[in-house]
């Protein structure tokens, strides 16, 4: 990744627009933070560019219901091997013909399975999980080399698993560029708002 400088003045601008704002923002308690691996995995990926509550949400219950004992990440990762393909699975759990998507969700739960490879029960996963999100750093989206799956979905992943970062969507660009007046990337903005 390549070295980004980021500006005091931006830094202080966009300090001073938190302080205002920050009583008006609250831990989240949805449901997603509560999620088994597994859920959060799907969640994560299946969110990507969509509607939350009218996409998500809907699909990830009907999973939950579907599949109430699916609850590691390494037991995702056998349910999907039962498929022929990955889109197969994504197309008939989750209700959603997107053969990009699928691929995408299977190479993070592989992906996640070399993370938590000698875990044996779901409190190991969970904690593995958790310390893989504290250590990673924004820019190791970039060694995965998963297609579809960039500094934002990274980030959310991150943030599932208990990393205390942001993720830089549409929304928190927006938020940043209007502050100072100008574009920014969704790297510089994770960056800025990381070091505010």
């Amino acid at each position: 990744m390549r070295e980004i400088n980021i500006a005091e003045s931006d830094i202080a601008a966009v300090t001073t627009q938190l302080k205002q704002i920050s009583s008006d923002v609250s831990t989240p308690t949805g449901p997603e933070w509560s999620y088994p691996p597994a859920v959060k995995v799907i969640d994560c990926v299946l969110s990507l560019n969509r509607k939350y509550d009218t996409f998500v949400v809907p699909r990830l219950k009907t999973f939950i219901n579907n599949h109430p004992k699916t609850q590691r990440v390494v037991e995702l990762a056998k349910l999907m091997a039962s498929y022929r393909t990955p889109h197969a699975f994504v197309k008939q759990e989750l209700n959603y013909n997107h053969e990009d998507r699928a691929r995408t969700l299977d190479s993070v739960v592989k992906y996640l399975c070399t993370v938590i490879e000698e875990t044996k029960t779901i409190e190991q996963e969970k904690d593995g999980l958790t310390q893989w999100a504290i250590k990673s750093k924004p820019h190791d989206y970039q060694t995965l080399k998963i297609k579809g799956f960039g500094i934002a979905g990274f980030q959310y992943l991150r943030m599932l698993f208990g990393a205390d970062t942001t993720k830089p969507d549409v929304h928190i660009i927006r938020f940043l560029s209007d502050i100072l007046n100008r574009n920014l990337s969704a790297t510089e903005s994770l960056l800025l708002l990381e070091y505010a």
